[in-house]
């Protein structure tokens, strides 16, 4: 948002009132500002050309409700505008008009970016339900990809543009470039990386996202928040409605051998990582997250039809066991009913 001290200037040039120094200052402050000159083009759009317009209200009208409500936003008392002060209505209208114009001004230019960036050439990479890849990216970092899972990068990646955009679950193992820091953009967070290997859950229908980092160190931003930088083994958990936890990530009560080629991990009982060796392993998550997991995993449709079930919270670790017999299993610590009808199961 544009400081006030413009919006002012904007509303004198607009009114004019504004002195030739005044208006110096205002172009001289509009080269580091360019959305300035876009908000008082949009300001003067606003103002009425055709004669058939219908005003409601008068302009005086609608400027004294704009300074009544700032002043209430503020907390301070409505004071009266004096009518000689015609700058004064203008740059409150500035403020008014301006915090929702300079808002919607960046958000068209953040979707126009990201327009921009859709129509850039990339590369995809997707994995079905019931299935799990490992991909190579330019700059020789390996990726294991869960099931339901996407990725997609530019294709001037080797040329040192190494961002990501995940929608799932993956594994990374990332080769090192201090100049060039990896960034994974997910539908919840953003994670910057040097060279390290650690692991991102972030299906956007799911409860919760997260980031368990194996070994060096990441950064993870969400939107308007300060960086957390994780160390070795933690793990950074956030909700959808925005709560974060870091702690330390939860480890498995029985290591098994990989069944597959997987990445050499010092730390192989980690449950967050189970996937890469072939294992499905969840502790303490939200029912409905692990009926989404058995989802994917066995490639299936799970109705859940018992609203009680949506706050319970389970564990379980699955390697060669069908969909029926994890369902029969989780029946022991959960109590529920379920029925097959071809590839989709019923839980009651």
């Amino acid at each position: 948002m544009l400081p006030t001290h413009i919006l002012e200037l904007i509303g004198k040039k607009l009114s004019g009132d504004a002195t030739p120094e005044e208006l110096r200052a205002l172009a001289q402050w509009e080269t580091e500002y360019p959305e300035a000159s876009h908000l008082q083009a949009l300001l003067q759009s606003l103002e009425p050309r055709e004669p058939t317009f219908v005003q409601v209200e008068s302009g005086s009208q609608l400027l004294e409700k704009g300074w009544t409500a700032v002043s209430q936003q503020l907390e301070a008392p409505v004071i009266a505008m004096p009518h000689n002060r015609r700058w004064l209505k203008w740059a409150v209208a500035a403020v008014f008009i301006g915090i929702i114009v300079s808002a919607a001004y960046f958000g068209v230019q953040r979707a126009r970016d990201a327009a921009l960036a859709a129509k850039a050439p990339h590369t995809e990479v997707s994995t079905r339900h019931g299935s799990r890849s490992k991909i190579e990216l330019p700059d020789g970092t390996k990726v294991w990809l869960n099931a339901g899972s996407r990725l997609t990068y530019a294709d001037d990646f080797s040329s040192g543009h190494r961002e990501v955009n995940l929608n799932g679950e993956a594994y990374f193992d990332v080769v090192t470039d201090p100049v060039h820091p990896l960034v994974v953009h997910t539908p919840a967070m953003s994670i910057t990386v040097l060279g390290t290997r650690f692991d991102v859950r972030a299906y956007k229908e799911d409860v919760y996202a997260e980031a368990t980092l194996v070994n060096g160190k990441i950064s993870v931003a969400l939107p308007g928040s300060k960086p957390v930088v994780l160390e070795p083994l933690q793990q950074f958990r956030v909700d959808q409605l925005g709560r974060t936890q870091t702690t330390i990530a939860d480890v498995a009560p029985v290591a098994k051998p990989a069944a597959t080629a997987a990445p050499h991990l010092p730390d192989s009982v980690l449950t967050a990582t189970a996937w890469v060796r072939n294992e499905l392993q969840f502790k303490k998550e939200p029912f409905d997250d692990v009926m989404r997991r058995l989802e994917r995993w066995y490639n299936v449709n799970i109705v859940v039809q018992q609203p009680g079930l949506h706050s319970e919270l389970v564990s379980g670790s699955f390697t060669t066991e069908t969909v029926t017999q994890a369902l029969k299993a989780l029946q022991y610590t959960t109590s529920f009913r379920y029925s097959m009808r071809g590839d989709t199961v019923v839980i009651q």
